[in-house]
């Protein structure tokens, strides 16, 4: 079993939605697109996107990941 296999079971086992830090988040089925792990990230849950000029990509995503 390989790191990102691992961490998908544990997050799956502990009801958690992915993956965040200060910079990025990552849902467990995309989980780590830059396939790399990054120590940073913290287990989170999925909160919506509070609107197109409070996200980072300039449009209503559908959420986030986050505490």
């Amino acid at each position: 079993m390989v790191l990102k296999e691992i961490v998908k079971e544990w997050l799956n086992q502990h009801n958690y939605d992915g993956l965040f830090n200060d910079d990025c988040s990552c849902v467990i089925s995309d989980l780590m697109p830059c396939n790399e792990p990054w120590t940073q990230c913290e287990a989170g849950h999925h909160i919506p996107c509070p609107g197109p000029e409070s996200c980072d990509y300039g449009e209503d995503c559908g959420g986030h990941i986050g505490l």
